[in-house]
């Protein structure tokens, strides 16, 4: 054998052993490894991280730090406790000596909101929008939640919610370009699926539009409380603002100009579908008092439309309920978990035999007084024109 085929083999050899172990996993002391992943987490969103159990080192395919029994913290509360996290590493930062976070994996997470400490999530949620409205430094290309757990509260009445099961798959490759997101989870008893695409989250940080599309499918297990939404249009974030009108005179307002805060948030408007077999299921399911919906069935909507928190308007819809096909212009505003609805609606031909209830068996009249009390949990100001009716 010649000199240059064993000195290619010897280096063939040595290549294997370095990349099996490359490949295997590596225990070391999980304080210093801790304290590594923690300089960039601290850096960029200002959060604490403890470890209680041990660290593992993995060099491919990804380089990355495994901890066992997790909490991510900020100002003292807890954030996240998870039975695991996976913190994913830059090679480039690794090889010059420092950690670059490009992903995180959580299994069995435990996500909450402390008490009181709202400002908790607001300073690394701020941080984060910062950097990416600037394009500054590196970003999070990954994030993986398995079998998460999330406690929030519902911002209509306060009461506590828990979304279990959480199973997220989120992917940002570059700073330009979409994120994709895939979710699946249970709430109220119901699972639940999402997909999101196209989001651009540098734009939405500087207060540009992004695109967006979304799917959102939810089935009961008796079927009832089942429906999808689909969503293809135009996301921005706004900011809050004061802005004047003229009023009447008044305390407090001697040029007759009143101030009125327009309190921001998301604005959202484009093409939507939304499909339900049971009106009134889904929205017990939400939370909504159906009102005067309680009447429907099946029902489906369709169109253009623009939304913003608590409200969202119809200028072109086509809307399905039985046999019945409306279209026109209409909106919606929910406060306090009460529905208002109206519209304008035009129909060829107009079936309400089915929002009639059935007459008492023999025929006979009933004096029984009618339940009006679920109709009257909601407002509806309808205007219903058709060649002809039943």
């Amino acid at each position: 054998m010649s000199r240059r085929t064993t000195l290619a083999l010897s280096g063939a050899v040595l290549a294997a052993l370095a990349l099996a172990a490359a490949s295997q996993p590596w225990t070391i002391a999980a304080p210093q490894a801790a304290a590594f992943a923690e300089r960039d987490l601290a850096r960029r969103y200002g959060l604490t991280l403890s470890v209680a159990g041990p660290a593992v080192l993995t060099l491919l395919p990804v380089p990355s730090l495994r901890f066992s029994r997790v909490r991510l913290s900020r100002g003292g509360h807890d954030l996240v406790a998870s039975e695991g996290l996976q913190v994913q590493l830059g090679l480039a930062g690794l090889l010059a000596g420092r950690a670059e976070v490009t992903g995180l994996v959580l299994d069995r997470a435990r996500i909450a909101l402390p008490e009181g400490a709202g400002g908790d999530w607001a300073e690394p949620a701020g941080r984060l929008a910062a950097r990416v409205a600037a394009g500054r430094g590196r970003h999070l290309r990954r994030l993986v939640l398995v079998d998460a757990t999330l406690a929030l509260r519902d911002p209509r009445t306060g009461t506590r919610e828990t979304v279990t099961g959480l199973n997220l798959v989120a992917n940002w490759p570059r700073p330009s370009a979409g994120l994709d997101l895939s979710a699946g989870f249970t709430w109220r008893g119901v699972p639940t699926t999402l997909a999101l695409s196209d989001l651009r989250p540098r734009e939405l940080a500087s207060g540009a539009e992004t695109p967006v599309t979304a799917a959102l499918t939810w089935n009961a297990a008796d079927g009832a409380a089942g429906g999808s939404a689909e969503i293809d249009g135009s996301l921005v974030w706004t900011k809050q603002e004061a802005s004047t009108q003229e009023a009447p005179p008044g305390e407090g307002r001697p040029e007759g100009r009143a101030v009125q805060q327009d309190p921001g948030g998301p604005r959202l408007s484009g093409r939507g579908r939304f499909a339900t077999p049971a009106l009134p299921a889904t929205l017990a399911w939400l939370g909504i008092a159906p009102g005067p919906a309680a009447l429907a069935g099946p029902a489906s909507l369709e169109g253009r439309f623009t939304a913003r928190p608590g409200s969202i308007e119809w200028p072109d819809i086509r809307v399905r309920f039985g046999d019945n096909s409306l279209e026109g212009a209409g909106a919606a505003t929910l406060a306090r978990g009460r529905l208002a609805v109206s519209g304008t609606l035009a129909a060829e031909r107009l079936d309400l035999s089915g929002l009639v209830p059935d007459p008492a068996p023999g025929g006979g009249w009933s004096r029984a007084p009618l339940a009006l009390d679920g109709l009257t949990r909601g407002d509806l100001d309808l205007r219903l024109s058709a060649a002809s009716a039943r």
